[in-house]
């Protein structure tokens, strides 16, 4: 699953705020879940309404479909109105940590959910969403996002912003093509990990020449790749080694061993984004955090304890597209890939598993995968801590006039300073 940079807002209509606040006109339990982008059609809120009937699910979605920065200040409003909501939806639109800033989040440690089932959850994941003791948000499942490459592809230890230029210098010289059509989105991704991480300036200003280099080798890099590629992305070209890196979000342990058998032939390794550590973090699924103010507090501990039941975190399981959260259903997974048989979210057996896949239209007999074939992804996606960064505002502005730079219309230092300028503005008024 790829993440564009540019993700138009998600059409749903806005619930009336007066609505907040008010009885229901039935007996039922009310829940309000409230955030930017969220539908009451949607397939996760609608499964916890599917196994709740008896509580009353009401959704303010204050989206504004033009100005996403708009509907941030209308959910500011609101949540700080201490009138409307109990449960807050965590996505690109909205993360947690300047509600936690404002004191608006409940510390859902608090939670007798939490607390009888803390214990069942990864440490890794408990560490990337406690901090302090405090833990202020949970999510549903994650997947890895990762640069993809072979071994002798790269020195890992180079992958930085400190070395990233005379580390990729070489395929420049080569002219090779590092993502394929993908160049730019990906080079896009590395740019907001370095300039959103510290969500202050100061590190711009600190790194700036470094990150000016960079930008540079990106684009004489996004030339070749320009030069070679058309919109078709060849995935077979990463086993034939005319393209040499791939990205992706590995949310199972199928998909990993897929890519390192049939793309890498065995010899893979993961990259993060090369920022100052090159660290592997997390993409969340869904995430959700409990408001100080919330008036129903019972149901919002039963749309957590739905979240992290047994039953649906096994839906992780065989949904495929993100690691659940819990061990047992992590170490199921883990138990299934291993397995020559597929099965349904029941746990049932419903054939024998395919081994061999297809790359475009070449075929790869994978066989089924071993303990030493995926054990290396185990050991990532359950030690893996802090998560990728989604700010959704701040995408926006890095988004402005970059096509200006990549077209050769400005420089990095132009670009950058412009950068710079629209950043701390955005940073001021959000404080």
């Amino acid at each position: 699953m790829k993440k564009a940079l540019f993700i138009p807002l998600l059409m749903a209509a806005s619930l009336s705020l007066a609505s907040c606040g008010n009885n229901s006109a039935n007996n039922k339990q009310k829940l309000e879940i409230t955030g930017l982008g969220i539908s009451a059609d949607d397939g996760f809120i609608g499964a916890f309404k599917a196994e709740n009937p008896d509580i009353d699910v009401v959704i303010s979605d204050l989206n504004d479909n033009t100005d996403s920065n708009m509907g941030l200040k209308r959910l500011s409003a609101s949540l700080a109105s201490d009138s409307c909501g109990d449960i807050v939806i965590l996505n690109r639109f909205v993360n947690s940590e300047s509600l936690t800033k404002n004191d608006m989040l409940l510390d859902m440690n608090e939670l007798d959910c939490i607390k009888e089932r803390k214990d069942d959850i990864l440490p890794n994941i408990i560490e990337t969403y406690e901090t302090d003791g405090k833990m202020y948000s949970m999510t549903t499942g994650f997947n890895i996002y990762s640069f993809i490459c072979k071994t002798d592809t790269i020195d890992a230890d180079k992958w930085n912003l400190n070395d990233f230029c005379s580390a990729v210098r070489p395929f420049a010289d080569r002219g090779q093509d590092l993502f394929a059509n993908h160049t730019q989105s990906c080079f896009e991704q590395i740019l907001y990990d370095i300039v959103a991480a510290p969500e202050n300036t100061g590190y711009i200003h600190e790194n700036y020449e470094k990150i000016t280099s960079m930008m540079d080798s990106m684009k004489e890099l996004l030339e070749i790749s320009n030069s070679v590629n058309n919109f078709n992305y060849p995935k077979s070209d990463l086993m034939n080694g005319n393209v040499l890196f791939d990205d992706e979000y590995i949310g199972n342990f199928d998909t990993y061993y897929t890519i390192k058998k049939a793309y890498f032939n065995d010899d893979i390794t993961l990259l993060g984004s090369p920022s100052e550590n090159n660290e592997l973090k997390i993409s969340p699924d869904i995430e959700f955090a409990v408001l100080r103010n919330a008036k129903h507090k019972e149901a919002a501990e039963k749309f957590i304890s739905y979240y992290l039941s047994d039953e649906y975190q096994n839906k992780q399981v065989t949904a495929g597209y993100f690691f659940p959260v819990t061990k047992a259903a992590f170490d199921k997974e883990y138990e299934y890939a291993l397995s020559d048989k597929c099965y349904d979210t029941d746990g049932n057996v419903i054939g024998d598993k395919e081994n061999t896949c297809y790359v475009d239209d070449v075929k790869a007999d994978i066989g089924i995968p071993s303990e030493s074939d995926i054990s290396e992804m185990y050991n990532i996606a359950s030690s893996v801590t802090g998560t990728v960064k989604t700010d959704l505002s701040v995408y926006t502005i890095i988004s402005e006039r970059i096509n200006d730079f990549w077209n050769d219309e400005i420089s990095a230092e132009e670009y950058l300073d412009n950068l710079i300028m629209k950043l701390d503005l955005y940073y001021s008024e959000s404080k």
